[in-house]
C-alpha cells in the first residue's frame, strides 16, 4: 500500500499486489513452455496436462488479483474505496470523512501444527458506528514478522490518520517480553495478597 498523491485536500492511496502478479505471470510462462516446448522442463516426456495446469493456475491467479484505490477528498467530505479486478469486476464503497473515528493496524499471529508461524497485517478505517472498513488487502508473512511490511503499514496508517486528523492505533498480540512481564506481575501480586 502506497500513498501516490497527497496535498492539503486530497490523498490517494493505492494497493497493487505486484508480487502475486509476477508469480501468476511466471506460472503462465512456465505452463506455455511445458506445453509447447518439450525440452523446456526436466524431461522430454512432460505430459500435456502438466503445462495446462500451470497455464490455468496462472490465469486464475491473474484474474483474482485486486487493485485497491482509496481516495480521501476533503473538498467533497468523502472517502471512496474502489476495489478492481483485472477481469473487470469492481466494487465501490463511499462514506463521509467525519464517520471515521480512527485508523487501526491489526496484527494477528497464528501457528500451524507443522510449526509454521504466520503474521498478518491489516489497516482499517474504524467508523463511529463500530464498523471496520479495510483499507487494502491483508498482508501476510510467514515464520517471522517482516519489519519492512510492518513499518510500511505503520507509516501509511499514520499518514492517513494525520491527513484525516484522527488517532492511529496499533493492535497486536503481546510480545514474549510483555507476556512474561504480565505473568511475573500476576505472581508477585498473588504472593502479596496471600501474605495480607
Amino acid at each position: 500500500m502506497k500513498v501516490i498523491k497527497e496535498d492539503s485536500g486530497l490523498m490517494i492511496v493505492k494497493h497493487r499486489n505486484i508480487l502475486f502478479f509476477i508469480i501468476a505471470i511466471f506460472f503462465v510462462i512456465l505452463g506455455f513452455g511445458a506445453t509447447f516446448s518439450p525440452n523446456f522442463l526436466i524431461s522430454e516426456t512432460t505430459p500435456l496436462w502438466f503445462g495446462l495446469v500451470f497455464i490455468l493456475s496462472g490465469f486464475l491467479a491473474l484474474f483474482s488479483i485486486k487493485i485497491t484505490t482509496i481516495r480521501l477528498d476533503k473538498s467533497e467530505n468523502k472517502i471512496s474505496i474502489l476495489k478492481k479486478r483485472i477481469a473487470g469486476r469492481q466494487n465501490l464503497e463511499e462514506f463521509p470523512i467525519e464517520n471515521v473515528k480512527e485508523i487501526e493496524l491489526t496484527i494477528d499471529f497464528s501457528s500451524s501444527s507443522d510449526g509454521k508461524n504466520s503474521y498478518s497485517y491489516q489497516l482499517y478505517f474504524v467508523l463511529n458506528d463500530g464498523q471496520n472498513k479495510e483499507l487494502g488487502q491483508n498482508v501476510t508473512s510467514t515464520n517471522k514478522p517482516l519489519n519492512s511490511i510492518f513499518s510500511s503499514q505503520i507509516k501509511t496508517g499514520k499518514r492517513i490518520a494525520d491527513f484525516l486528523g484522527v488517532p492511529f492505533l496499533e493492535r497486536r498480540p503481546p510480545t514474549v517480553q510483555e507476556t512474561l512481564s504480565t505473568i511475573s506481575k500476576t505472581i508477585k501480586d498473588s504472593i502479596i495478597n496471600a501474605r495480607e
